[in-house]
C-alpha cells in the first residue's frame, strides 16, 4: 500500500516551465504549532548576508489561521517571503502517518516543487546560524566545486555509506534543485530501502545521496559548529511532538522544551499559544519527579550543560538585542543554580 501511495502522489516532480535561475531559495519548514521557530528562522535569514538569495519559502506542516496571522506579523515589511501551504490530500497523508519525518518530507517536496532557482538551502528550524556569510559561502563552494549537495555535518553513524562515500546531514544543507529532481520524490522520504541486498533505514534525503557519485557531495564539517557560528539544538520538534502526545510527567532529555520556552520569552512570543510550560514550571521539574516536565535523570542534566554552552555562545554575538541577551543569561544561570 505504501509503495502505491508513494508512486501515486510522490512519483514525480512538477514540470518546470522555464530554466532555473541563478542563486538559491531558502526552504523553511516550520511546525504550525511552534510559531516561535518561525520568528527565530526569519531572524536568522535577516541576519545573514543574502546577495544570491532569491526567495524564502515558509512551509508549515499544517495550515491554521493563527499561523497565517503569525506569518503576516513576522514578515511584515520584509521582502522575498512566500507562504506555501500543503495541499489537503498531502496533509491527510501526513496526519495518517503522524510522524515528524513524514511531514518534513512533505514540506521539502512542496518547497522543491515551487523552487525556481538552481539551488535550495534547507534551513532547520532549531538551528541558529550567526556566521553572516555562511549560506553565501555554501552557495559559492557548490558553484566552484560543482557539488550537487553540500552539508554542514555528517549524519548519524547508521546513515553513512557502506562504501565510505560522502553523505551530508539534511540540516543547513545546500543542494542543486536538479539533484532533488534527479530522483523520484519518494526516495527523499525517510524509509526502509534495499542496499547491497540488505534492508536499511534511510533518513530524509539520505537514500538519493547513496545513489549519487560521492564526488558530487561535499562537507563543511572540518570545524566544530560553534567555531563556524552555528548553534544547533537537535530533536526540538520531535521532542515537542512527543511531549504533546505523550504521558506525563515528561522527561525533557535534551533540554528541547527548555530551549523553546527560553526562545518564547526572549523573543516575546507569548501572545501565541505554544503549549510549553512556563519557565517557573520547568524549574520545578529539576527537583520534583511528579512535575509536568522533569530533569531528574543524568542524561537530562548532561544535556542541559551541552545546551547551555551552545546558547551561551549566542551571548558573544549580536544576534539578540542586549535586553534579550540579559534574559537569556538570567534563565540559564537560574536553571544551572537550581540544577547544582
Amino acid at each position: 500500500m505504501q509503495a502505491i501511495i508513494n508512486k501515486m502522489f510522490f512519483g514525480s516532480w512538477s514540470k518546470l516551465d522555464q530554466p532555473l535561475l541563478d542563486g538559491y531559495t531558502v526552504l523553511m519548514p516550520i511546525p504550525y504549532d511552534l510559531p516561535v521557530l518561525l520568528e527565530l528562522s526569519v531572524r536568522v535569514i535577516e541576519y545573514l548576508k543574502n546577495d544570491n538569495l532569491k526567495e524564502i519559502l515558509v512551509i508549515p506542516d499544517y495550515p491554521t489561521q493563527e499561523f497565517r496571522d503569525c506569518y503576516r506579523k513576522i514578515v511584515k515589511q520584509k521582502s522575498g517571503y512566500r507562504l506555501l501551504e500543503m495541499p489537503q490530500m498531502q496533509r491527510m497523508i501526513g496526519k495518517a502517518r503522524n510522524r515528524p519525518g513524514v511531514y518534513h518530507f512533505l514540506q521539502i517536496f512542496n518547497g522543491v516543487n515551487q523552487t525556481r532557482t538552481k539551488y535550495c538551502y534547507l534551513h532547520d528550524a532549531d538551528a541558529i546560524v550567526v556566521m553572516k556569510d555562511f549560506v553565501e559561502n555554501q552557495y559559492h563552494v557548490c558553484e566552484e566545486n560543482q557539488y550537487s549537495v553540500l552539508g554542514a555535518e555528517l549524519p548519524r553513524e547508521n546513515q553513512l555509506r557502506s562504501d565510505g562515500g560522502t553523505v551530508a546531514a539534511t540540516w543547513e544543507m545546500m543542494a542543486k534543485t536538479e539533484w532533488y529532481r534527479r530522483f523520484p520524490p519518494y526516495l527523499h522520504k525517510s524509509h526502509a530501502g534495499k542496499w547491497e541486498g540488505k534492508m536499511r533505514g534511510f533518513d530524509t534525503t539520505i537514500h538519493p545521496q547513496w545513489l549519487t557519485d560521492s564526488k558530487e557531495i561535499g562537507l563543511d564539517c572540518n570545524k566544530r559548529n560553534l567555531s563556524r557560528g552555528i548553534v544547533h539544538v537537535p530533536y526540538t520538534v520531535s521532542t515537542f511532538r512527543k511531549f504533546k502526545g505523550g504521558n506525563k510527567p515528561f522527561e525533557d532529555k535534551y533540554s528541547n522544551l527548555l530551549f523553546l520556552r527560553i526562545l518564547i520569552d526572549v523573543l516575546d512570543m507569548s501572545e501565541f499559544n505554544h503549549q510549553i510550560p512556563s519557565f517557573e514550571d520547568l524549574l520545578k521539574g529539576i527537583k520534583m519527579e511528579d512535575a509536568l516536565v522533569t530533569y531528574t535523570t543524568d542524561i537530562a542534566r548532561k544535556w542541559f550543560y551541552i545546551t547551555q554552552k551552545r546558547l551561551n555562545y549566542l551571548l558573544t554575538t549580536n544576534f539578540f538585542t542586549s535586553d534579550e541577551n540579559d534574559l537569556l543569561q538570567n534563565y540559564l544561570e537560574r536553571f544551572e543554580k537550581e540544577l547544582s
